[in-house]
């Protein structure tokens, strides 16, 4: 199953410029529009967590797909009437489900990259992109090496670009050693 978490980017400020009603209406105008891309892609909204959403989807593809979506949705709309941006975090393996909710190191790998992307920026891990179609993986671009949780060897780190004009980047070299 593919996990992903995806969290509205530098939400602590909103509530300190605009007050905790205004902030909390765009925070669920975000959030709606998240939870509106699921059904299109097979997902299901496992629970928010304040301002972040945890979904589960049925393979790869999909997550990437809806991630995609989510960005997009998010970038073009302006949830609650106001410049919004999300960072997302999704990766694909064995689960454990309880009750509706979901475990285990898929999870906890999901939340590491959505805690570590930047804003607009949907990371996914070296194991989610040898899963992806041929068609999606031209889609995604290595960007840096992590030991992810649950692994004890280094991983790539994937970014998925979303944005057309993104799909003619370069691919960026992640040698850590320098050659003269």
């Amino acid at each position: 199953m593919a996990v992903l978490f995806a969290d509205i980017s530098e939400s602590t400020s909103l509530y300190q410029k605009l007050g905790d009603v205004a902030a909390r209406n765009i925070v669920n105008a975000c959030l709606g529009l998240i939870e509106g891309v699921l059904t299109r892609f097979d997902g299901r909204l496992v629970k928010t967590i304040g301002d972040e959403a945890m979904c589960v989807f049925p393979s790869a593809d999909l997550a990437v797909l809806a991630a995609s979506d989510m960005q997009a949705q998010v970038a073009a709309s302006r949830p609650g009437n106001y410049p919004v941006s999300i960072h997302i975090g999704l990766h694909y393996g064995p689960v454990l489900v309880e009750e509706g909710d979901v475990f285990g190191d898929t999870v906890n790998v999901a939340a590491y990259l959505a805690a570590v992307a930047a804003a607009d920026q949907t990371l996914t891990t070296e194991a989610t992109e040898e899963c992806l179609s041929a068609s999606l993986k031209a889609c995604v671009r290595p960007v840096f090496h992590a030991m992810l949780k649950g692994s004890e060897e280094e991983s790539t780190v994937f970014q998925v670009l979303w944005r057309a004009g993104n799909l003619a980047l370069t691919d960026v070299s992640l040698r850590s050693d320098k050659t003269t």
